[in-house]
């Protein structure tokens, strides 16, 4: 079983689909990604990273262009990235800020968490959000690619975290943060107007006139929802293990207990921290400046002692397989601009993209593959830059505008495009029968006003209604079938009087009855 007694002792991150749909940067609708650090301590959701989710093109890469020469690549998809799980752990490790917007129940001071006692220690509590600051002592993560490479570990390795992989094909090393996304989605996804299920049969594959919400607004409501509900809601996980009458914690409460015992320690990330949890490149610097990517970045300083001046074609004195280069670090989500390090010097200097004001607007890595897709399907050369920038503003331009008019919008799942869908009809087990004609109906056919299952009947013995209910009256005349009484009628019917009663015809039956046997001289053995 997993346990923890203190706040960082055990940390679990995993991403999972939020089934939800929101607007993606390119102006279509795409789904949604959600990275969880749980505290299994306290239960504190300690940080949350929202991604756009889009699968890749699939197929075989056709050709385009001029005559079919060029064969444009397929736009790959994307998903949360290893720089994500590194923006998650420096999350964890700052309060979070008030955004503007954000309702005032928010703020850390009318929550459980110690406030006073928080802020005479760290100063940016004053503009915090209620969520706690842990810093994880261990982490357990999943065999996912968010956790493949190489990034993620450099970043545990660099801030003092202990990495402990789960057994694979094994959902208990990581059950609580598991069913903390169950728990997400059913107390928060699905009360958002494009929440599409998680039963493969109901996944909602169009967006018919609905009003999405951006990513940046998305998560703007989610991380108030996780300070206003998850962490002020019970958790029976936090309950007091020598007295189980007493109510269970919420995850403030519990963080509150503990932080009192242990105490808080601020980490105070500078600029410097944030750049070394980026991913890294290892490149030369050129006239030019730094080629990455497919991409130029460089310094506008002319000083030769400032911007990249000093670094143009100089390699520099490391060895083995970073021989002669320098370190970059670059983050997908903000491709508009780089960073070099000097090793000598711990300098860090910072390079934009010389295309940058073509496009006027930080860019991701997946906008870029679109817009050097659709450059490369009309002809153009993979290394002209320009003419790139240039298809990126207008991918841009035309995602903020939107759809002219208003349409069925389809969403894209990866394969082809899904067909119209047929117009709802609603089921009526009537629909392909004719109304009935009762002319044509039979008189033994009951009335149709009166209802065929009522009680009124009381069946044989039922008699008038009343309050001494049905009885028997010995006074009528024989009612059949009763075939001693039948055969006797026959027998008899000439002679009989038609009008006597039923009694005096019973008495009249033993009467002959009697004589039968006294006349066969027997005690009673006639038959």
């Amino acid at each position: 079983m997993t346990k923890a007694t203190m706040p960082g002792e055990l940390v679990q991150i995993d991403s999972a689909d939020l089934d939800v749909w929101v607007l993606g940067d390119d102006g279509q609708p795409a789904r949604v990604e959600l990275t969880l650090a749980i505290c299994v301590a306290t239960r504190s959701i300690i940080a949350a990273v929202l991604r756009p989710k889009q699968p890749g093109r699939r197929g075989r890469r056709r050709t385009a262009g001029r005559g079919g020469l060029v064969s444009a690549p397929r736009a790959r998809g994307r998903a949360t990235k290893a720089v994500d799980a590194c923006e998650l752990l420096a999350q964890a490790l700052v309060p979070a800020p008030m955004r503007p917007g954000y309702d005032a129940a928010v703020h850390v001071s009318v929550s459980d968490l110690p406030y006073e006692e928080l802020v005479a220690v760290d100063a940016r509590f004053a503009h915090a959000a209620a969520r706690p600051v842990i810093t994880p002592d261990l982490v357990v993560i999943d065999h996912g690619t968010v956790f493949a490479g190489r990034t993620f570990f450099d970043a545990c390795e660099y801030l003092g975290i202990s990495v402990r992989p789960a057994r694979k094909r094994t959902g208990q090393d990581k059950s609580i943060v598991e069913r903390s996304f169950r728990s997400v989605k059913s107390k928060f996804s699905q009360y958002v107007n494009s929440y599409t299920g998680r039963a493969p049969v109901r996944v909602r594959r169009t967006v018919n006139g609905e009003q999405l919400w951006t990513l940046a607004e998305l998560d703007a409501l989610l991380q108030q929802w996780i300070a206003l509900e998850w962490q002020n809601t019970p958790h029976p996980e936090l309950a007091d293990p020598y007295d189980t009458y007493l109510p269970h914690l919420t995850p403030n409460q519990m963080y509150a207990a503990c932080v009192a015992v242990e105490g808080y320690v601020p980490i105070p990330l500078t600029r410097e921290d944030y750049l070394r949890l980026l991913p890294t490149a290892w490149v030369g610097v050129s006239e030019q400046g730094i080629r990455l990517h497919n991409r130029t970045y460089d310094h506008p300083s002319r000083d030769p002692k400032q911007g990249l001046n000093p670094y143009r074609r100089t390699r520099s004195d490391l060895r083995g397989k970073r021989k002669g280069r320098w370190e970059v670090r670059y983050t997908p989500n903000d491709l508009s601009r780089v960073w070099l390090r000097d090793h000598n010097t711990n300098w860090w200097v910072e390079a934009t993209w010389v295309h940058s004001h073509v496009v006027g607007a930080p860019f991701t890595q997946f906008l870029w593959d679109i817009a050097v897709s659709q450059h490369l399907e009309r002809g153009g050369r993979a290394e002209d830059e320009e003419a790139i920038a240039h298809a990126l503003a207008e991918l841009l331009e035309r995602a903020e505008r939107g759809p002219e008019q208003a349409r069925r919008v389809l969403v894209p799942d990866g394969y082809t495009p899904l067909p119209e869908a047929a117009p709802q009809r609603e089921f009526d087990p009537y629909a392909e029968r004719d109304p009935i004609d009762w002319s044509k109906v039979p008189p033994s056919v009951p009335d149709p006003d009166v209802d065929p299952l009522s009680l009124g009947d009381t069946g044989l013995y039922g008699g008038p209604e009343g309050d001494e209910g049905p009885g028997i009256d010995w006074e009528q005349s024989a009612m059949a079938p009763d075939p001693a009484l039948d055969a006797w009628a026959r027998a008899s019917g000439a002679e009989g009087d038609v009008g006597e009663s039923l009694k005096e015809r019973y008495r009249q039956i033993f009467a002959q009855f009697d004589q039968a046997q006294a006349d066969a001289g027997t005690d009673g053995d006639v038959l």
